[in-house]
């Protein structure tokens, strides 16, 4: 992908290969590829759905990219728990009603407790 500046703002120029189409079908990371008018559209296997989420996992505890989301005196962040835990809202949602996770919420927002998060992430 090339990145040029417009104006002081960053746009991107997606160059794709045929290449990448080939790999990504035959690794099973990806399901469907349509490409128009610039755009290219992915459609993610639970595989790959599953390896992007590693994948920025290791990039945020490798320090390349950071959190969108802050923490708060040992809580995490809703979304950040479904990332990290490579689970759906569903299954989050489960585990609250099992009484796995406890959801704190402070204002609108949804939290989890980081020692209740590690616990899972350890088993």
């Amino acid at each position: 992908m090339e990145t040029k500046k417009n104006h002081g703002r960053l746009s991107s120029k997606v160059s794709w290969d045929s290449n990448i189409d080939q790999d990504l079908l035959a690794r099973r990371f990806v399901s469907e590829i349509s490409k128009s008018d610039g755009h290219i559209t992915l459609k993610l296997t639970s595989e790959g759905v599953s390896s992007l989420i590693k994948g920025i996992q290791n990039l945020v505890e490798e320090g390349k990219i950071k959190r969108s989301i802050p923490a708060i005196d040992g809580l995490i962040p809703r979304k950040e728990v479904i990332l990290r835990l490579g689970i759906s809202p569903g299954t989050l949602y489960n585990w609250k009603k099992d009484g796995v996770l406890t959801p704190v919420k402070v204002g609108k927002k949804v939290f989890y407790r980081q020692e209740e998060v590690n616990a899972i992430e350890v088993r």
